[in-house]
């Protein structure tokens, strides 16, 4: 795992970005709690794309089992796609979760601050030839209330965090929490910004008291982080 060139790289942008002096030691803080935490885990596979990532996750993990795939950010669907793709047991339910109308506030990050509605797709929805996808329009406090109230699994749950918002992935990991067992597994999409993701599964664990293991990283410089649930 080449940690030290990603904390280096991560380090020179934020060193060099024009963010206030306390978001970027919150960034350096937790940069470094995710570095000590990634040392600690064991050995696993590591993809230089997301499509093999993708692959690994669904061949060897899920052995093409009936799956509950739940994204949390969308945008133009091409993840959601692409487990509709590797995924082919028709008891499979694959959800998105998206406003299609982009971020709800700003992220500020390593290289820079995108602003609201960066990633608006002006509310369309991506169109996917697959029965079995299906999509929950609107801000996640709004729509995944109402499909939690009716929630049935299907074969082992997968839990896609690509809203890249702290408050976003914090709030749907809160509210999931009842419906996780071990073995369900979470994906990270932006895991190194540190603050956001990462941060969001390190608060939820320690509330709710789970416990997670590293699977599998993917990605130049890992940003895909993939954990499978232990408690």
């Amino acid at each position: 795992m080449n940690w030290k060139k990603l904390r280096r790289l991560v380090r020179r942008a934020i060193i060099r970005s024009a963010m206030p002096v306390p978001a970027r030691t919150q960034m350096f803080l937790w940069l470094w709690e995710m570095g000590r935490w990634l040392r600690a885990q064991p050995e696993v596979p590591t993809f230089a794309d997301r499509a093999s990532y993708f692959a690994h996750l669904a061949r060897e993990l899920l052995a093409d089992g009936p799956i509950t795939y739940l994204e949390f950010g969308v945008w133009k669907g091409d993840s959601i796609r692409q487990w509709s793709e590797l995924n082919a047991d028709p008891a499979s339910r694959l959800v998105g979760f998206d406003t299609f109308e982009g971020l709800p506030e700003a992220w500020v990050h390593g290289t820079g601050t995108m602003g609201p509605g960066h990633f608006s797709v002006d509310g369309a929805l991506p169109e996917i030839d697959d029965h079995r996808v299906s999509f929950e329009k609107g801000l996640f406090q709004d729509t995944l209330p109402r499909f939690l109230a009716g929630f049935e699994r299907s074969g082992r749950v997968v839990v896609h965090l690509d809203a890249d918002l702290h408050s976003s992935t914090l709030y749907a990991l809160a509210m999931l929490d009842d419906h996780l067992r071990p073995g369900d597994l979470v994906l990270l999409d932006q895991a190194n910004v540190a603050d956001h993701e990462y941060r969001a599964l390190h608060d939820w664990a320690g509330a709710f008291r789970r416990e997670l293991e590293l699977v599998a990283l993917g990605g130049l410089d890992f940003p895909h982080v993939a954990l499978s649930l232990t408690r």
